[in-house]
């Protein structure tokens, strides 16, 4: 997860679907990922791809949860878009977040950091910029910090 994604459509989906989780009695806590910007994401005038408002909550999808997307665009606007702000905002109430940024050489001691904060947490949400770790990325490859191993899956799960 990056701070310029914050309040995006991805953000609105797994917030509503974790404030639907804890409406069920489940503790939340939230390992974001955090990983710097990447220069390979950039064009070549230095803005970014995916700047282009696509990602942002579309107006039929607004009427599922209007408050909750009324938060989470007032975030994407802002001059302070970031993960820090999703979590001010306290629209996961009582949840846990580790926000810690993750790096590649660090990534072992990162993860143990991230499972001894998120402990008490029913259920973690793991929430890296692309899913689960793929072939064709190596886990010492500096793109590695957009995805979750699967190892580090199966120590939450154990947990």
């Amino acid at each position: 997860m990056q701070d310029r994604y914050a309040g995006d459509v991805g953000d609105y989906g797994k917030i509503a679907l974790l404030r639907f989780l804890q409406a069920q009695g489940f503790s939340i806590g939230v390992n974001w990922y955090r990983v710097a910007e990447m220069d390979s994401e950039k064009n070549a005038d230095g803005s970014y791809k995916q700047n282009d408002g696509k990602y942002l909550i579309s107006e039929k999808l607004r009427e599922c949860d209007p408050t909750l997307a009324d938060h989470l665009m007032k975030i994407a606007h802002s001059k302070r878009r970031s993960i820090r702000s999703i979590q001010k905002a306290d629209l996961i109430p009582g949840a846990i977040y580790f926000d810690v940024p993750l790096s590649v050489e660090g990534r072992s001691e990162w993860h143990q950091k991230g499972m001894d904060k998120l402990a008490e947490a029913d259920l973690v949400f793991m929430d890296p910029d692309n899913g689960l770790k793929v072939k064709s990325i190596g886990k010492r490859s500096a793109k590695s910090i957009k995805y979750t191993f699967y190892e580090e899956v199966k120590d939450y799960i154990e947990m």
